[in-house]
């Protein structure tokens, strides 16, 4: 019984935070349907916009290694 009545407190407190920070849900308890997969949307955006900064920020190390490799065998090879 106390894992349900924990669940439901924090069920409780996110909803109502989501409700104050986004203007979602019908009350202070619930997030309706439809406004959740907005916030899935949303979040799934972010991330999807993470991935591509660390791609991004991927490619570009690969390129600063490739060029300290190739500087690298330039000063192995004899004169």
């Amino acid at each position: 019984m106390a894992w349900w009545s924990i669940t439901f407190e924090t069920v409780a407190r996110k909803s109502a935070a989501a409700r104050a920070a986004f203007h979602i849900g019908y009350g202070d308890n619930t997030i309706a349907g439809l406004d959740a997969r907005g916030v899935d949307l949303a979040a799934i955006q972010g991330l999807h916009r993470l991935l591509q900064d660390r791609d991004t920020e991927i490619a570009s190390l690969r390129e600063r290694l490739s060029r300290i490799g190739n500087l690298l065998k330039m000063r192995s090879q004899p004169h």
